[in-house]
């Protein structure tokens, strides 16, 4: 059996897996979407990131995980959550540490009415260290009549820098249609709450299943007008966030997306089970 990790990511392997070198071939995780190769087999997902209906969606058979279809592994070296700046004193801060292309027209779009509403509040984003590169957001959400003076531009850096980031802000916002995968359980581990948008299949249903593994469904929108009211909300609350925001990084390692164990006896079976198909 030979499993795929990459996808259609940098570096990846598809030509080998096109010669249909192994049997049985699947591919999880790296890429959340199809490879759109006959020659492989499966695609291993879970029944939230891939609910019914969704197969037509890929040249691969899915093969759904029973609880999820990835786990998380924590930094080796992270600050510890600290509380959140609004209860300091400070502007009430969104934020988006996840890769900046994926803040799409409909995102900034939508942060822009959240931003509008909320007028004496923030939002943090990752960029590349290039002022160009912050130039074209500004423009983005200057379109929507976004203030400059909302927007705080933040480089990656070194991984402690990027985590202790997290710290800075009081709810994060997962953009969409395409979700932060490790990005948001790097928020959940640094106890940052996160409002996400559900879509209809695993490119934009991430945010959806680890949420529910921290008990935060809450904070699952169903629709754009529904996501500007949630975080209009929880800005105007900020002690009901905190008190939700209390104890996630704990939730977390207690969530099946932590039980390093358990989805290894549950892969094992999967696996087992394709070959002897």
């Amino acid at each position: 059996m030979l499993l795929d990790f990459s996808g259609h990511t940098s570096g990846n392997r598809l030509g080998v897996l096109a010669q249909k070198p192994a049997p049985v071939q699947a591919t999880l995780f790296g890429y959340p979407n199809t490879t759109g190769l006959s020659a492989v087999d499966y695609r291993i997902t879970d029944a939230v990131a891939d609910p019914a209906g969704t197969e037509s969606l890929y040249v691969e058979r899915l093969y759904r995980l029973p609880r999820t279809a990835w786990v998380y592994g924590p930094p080796d070296i992270s600050p510890e959550p600290g509380t959140l700046p609004s209860l300091e004193g400070k502007p009430f801060t969104f934020g988006c540490l996840n890769n900046p292309a994926k803040i799409s027209e409909a995102a900034v779009r939508a942060w822009s009415e959240i931003l509008q509403a909320c007028p004496e509040s923030r939002l943090l984003l990752l960029v590349r260290n290039d002022p160009a590169h912050e130039g074209l957001l500004l423009e983005k959400f200057g379109r929507h009549d976004v203030d400059e003076s909302q927007l705080i531009f933040a480089a990656k850096g070194p991984e402690p820098v990027y985590l202790e980031l997290h710290n800075q802000i009081d709810l994060m916002l997962d953009p969409f249609p395409y979700n932060g995968g490790v990005t948001t359980g790097d928020c959940l581990w640094m106890g940052t709450p996160i409002l996400t948008l559900a879509g209809d299949s695993y490119v934009s249903r991430q945010g959806v299943g680890l949420l529910a593994g921290v008990g935060l469904e809450e904070f699952v929108a169903a629709n754009r007008e529904d996501l500007v009211a949630k975080a209009v909300g929880w800005a105007a609350a900020p002690g009901r966030l905190a008190e939700r925001a209390a104890g996630l990084q704990e939730r977390f390692q207690a969530s099946p997306q932590m039980d390093h164990a358990g989805y290894a006896r549950e892969l094992e079976s999967a696996l087992r089970e394709m070959v002897t198909a």
